[in-house]
């Protein structure tokens, strides 16, 4: 029995540290890194993030995937992974703390008007503002998941008041939360500032465009920390241009790296960052799968498990 470690480049650093835990917690589970040149038969889990679409072929025992990230949409694309061969995803694996200081940063840039003072800057003005606090900014957080709930509950820490919006009825909030495509719009009605948690699925691909967007008030602003297939870009670009939106903090794009000629790139309204308010923190990532496998070569379910038919 075996696992194979799938690093996301050549030569990561974490490498060792994965092969170090695995022969320390499980001594009999031989340790594998991509690339192999044959198929083998004794690996039965993989620990991957993006993986090659020709990996599958080597792995015909396979029984689970562990992604290295919340999201599986690099899993579940293209339909490769045979059916029988289970997801599972890391729960928080210490992404939703940095997430949420990122989400409230953001929030935080547009509510003190930095974008306004930056602009002023760079054309020779000093000008003051009128200060708008954090209680009359409402901020609507879409998908609130373990990662979404930890980002509204630092906004409402920090005087924001949150609304949330999910898919699926969620009980136990200290916000209200919206659901399903029923109770969207009014969702989008009733706040100013947009973020978006959603993971990557079929329902939510596009699910901010021309229509959704013109739904948020004049003057709202969004942020998002989800997928970047959540926003149709051409969309989000007029509705800046026509000013409805007023500024965006992007992390996720649709295609990454952001090639250097694309628009957001010289867009004076859209601030981006290269995919950096998640990072996996490797050791409670290596906690959790160890602790997974553990659980399945039990016979019992692991934690984390996703329904290939929602997409998380």
């Amino acid at each position: 029995m075996a696992v194979i470690f799938v690093p996301d480049r050549e030569g990561d650093i974490s490498d060792i540290r994965w092969k170090n835990a695995f022969e320390r917690h499980l001594p009999n589970l031989s340790f594998f890194q991509w690339p192999i040149q044959k198929k083998a038969p004794e690996i039965k889990y993989a620990i991957v993030w993006k993986p090659p679409e020709k990996i599958w072929r080597f792995l015909p025992n396979l029984e689970a995937v562990f992604v290295l990230g919340a999201g599986v949409d690099s899993v579940l694309q293209g339909g490769r992974i045979p059916n029988e061969v289970r997801i599972v995803r890391i729960v928080d694996g210490g992404m939703a703390r940095p997430m949420s200081f990122y989400a409230l940063h953001a929030c935080l840039f547009f509510q003190g008007g930095f974008q306004k003072y930056r602009e002023n800057q760079l054309s020779g003005m000093w000008k003051v503002f009128d200060y708008s606090p954090p209680e009359k900014w409402p901020v609507g957080v879409m998908g609130v998941g373990v990662i979404g709930h930890q980002v509204a509950n630092t906004l409402l820490e920090n005087g924001f008041p949150v609304i949330g919006w999910a898919r699926t009825k969620k009980i136990n909030r200290k916000y209200k939360v919206f659901t399903g495509k029923e109770e969207l719009n009014l969702f989008l009605s009733n706040l100013k500032i947009l973020i978006n948690v959603l993971p990557y699925t079929k329902w939510t691909r596009g699910i901010l465009n021309s229509k959704t967007l013109c739904q948020v008030p004049r003057g709202s602003f969004l942020i998002n920390i989800g997928r970047g297939e959540a926003i149709v870009e051409n969309d989000l670009v007029a509705a800046i241009e026509c000013e409805h939106i007023q500024g965006a903090f992007l992390d996720v794009f649709l295609n990454e790296p952001l090639p250097s000629d694309h628009p957001f790139f010289h867009n004076k309204s859209i601030f981006i960052t290269p995919h950096i308010a998640a990072p996996t923190f490797v050791e409670e990532a290596i906690e959790q799968i160890i602790s997974n496998i553990n659980l399945m070569n039990s016979g019992q379910n692991p934690i984390g498990l996703v329904d290939k038919q929602q997409g998380y």
